[in-house]
């Protein structure tokens, strides 16, 4: 059973179904904030990535790799897809600590 204040307050204002359209707005505003041409060109535009890699600015913002809700469905996807173990727990041993 769910506590009341997940459904109540937090679902409402943090839940998947509010926050993903929010948050996917804000993705492609600031994609096309990103600094280029005015004209919409990027292709002057270099990104340097924390692995050293080198794009140019219209690889890098590329719309498809923008898409908010391409990812949630991706990472939905890979977390689904997570091997599954399990733990088993002995019986407890007590240990003195001498020195």
């Amino acid at each position: 059973m769910r506590p009341l204040v997940y459904e109540r307050e937090l679902l409402p204002e943090y839940g998947d179904a509010v926050r993903i359209p929010v948050t996917a707005e804000r993705m492609e505003r600031n994609r096309r904030r990103a600094t280029g041409s005015r004209l919409g060109s990027r292709n002057f535009l270099r990104i340097v990535d924390s692995f050293g890699r080198t794009r140019d600015g219209d690889e890098y913002y590329d719309p498809a790799k923008w898409d908010f809700h391409n990812i949630v469905a991706y990472e939905t996807h890979t977390m689904l897809n997570l091997p599954v173990g399990s733990v088993v727990i002995g019986g407890f041993e007590t240990v003195d600590d001498d020195p």
